[in-house]
């Protein structure tokens, strides 16, 4: 099957700096220069697509932190599978070019590897992400996903710049009306020069554009005959 190059997340600040810094108007890059320390401030609120999104300034980190908040129609199992579906990611996942899994430690953990695109004559980047589901019950009331970069546990890829960082942690909830509530918090660091003004420019856009992803595409996994080798559901 051939996939188009999606739109998702980091790596798109290295094409920002190199091109699209032209295109932020006035007010874009006055707000870089007002997020408070340690509050999250809103970035975009879209009622009609039920997405909200917010940056933080922390005091120990280069980059900003990002929020997401959406709410969508899907089930447990078709978020669920979305988000296990390795393999797939590059359908949808912003600049994703390779996506696969490098081991499975438990049901519940696993180690995957990725490499994002980035513009000519910036290299490429890849990541190495240790994940942890904490499966969803009636219990807890969510599934949950546990991402934390491991740069070390494979060695670096020639031609590639290895991300230094990549933190995150994804809640799902079922609203019992057919509805999800997923809540987004991360941080990352695609390394390399880009200026961190440029990288915070687009993860105010990025995030939001990653909820629309998911809501368009989480449809497919409903009635989708994939089976995850993980377990995400008690």
């Amino acid at each position: 099957m051939t996939y188009s190059k999606p739109r998702f997340l980091i790596p798109a600040a290295l094409a920002l700096a190199i091109a699209g810094t032209a295109h932020a108007d006035r007010n874009d890059l006055d707000d870089l220069r007002t997020y408070d320390k340690d509050a999250w401030v809103m970035v975009k609120n879209d009622r009609r697509h039920q997405v909200v999104t917010y940056a933080k300034q922390e005091d120990d980190k280069r980059l900003r932190s990002f929020r997401q908040e959406l709410t969508f129609d899907a089930s447990i199992d078709a978020i669920a599978l979305l988000l296990l579906d390795i393999e797939n990611y590059p359908r949808w996942y912003h600049l994703n070019t390779e996506s696969r899994i490098l081991k499975k430690v438990s049901p519940t953990e696993l180690y995957y590897y990725q490499v994002f695109d980035a513009p000519p004559g910036i290299p490429d980047r890849d990541v190495v992400v240790r994940a942890t589901i904490q499966p969803y019950s009636a219990r807890n009331g969510a599934l949950k996903l546990v991402l934390r970069s491991a740069p070390d546990y494979m060695p670096p890829q020639p031609g590639l710049v290895r991300m230094p960082a990549f933190e995150m942690v994804a809640t799902y909830t079922p609203l019992g009306n057919g509805q999800i509530k997923g809540v987004t918090e991360g941080y990352a660091d695609p390394g390399g020069n880009s200026p961190a003004w440029a990288i915070n420019y687009v993860q105010r856009a990025a995030p939001y554009r990653n909820a629309l992803s998911i809501r368009r595409v989480v449809k497919e996994y409903e009635n989708s005959s994939f089976v995850p080798p993980f377990k995400y559901k008690e």
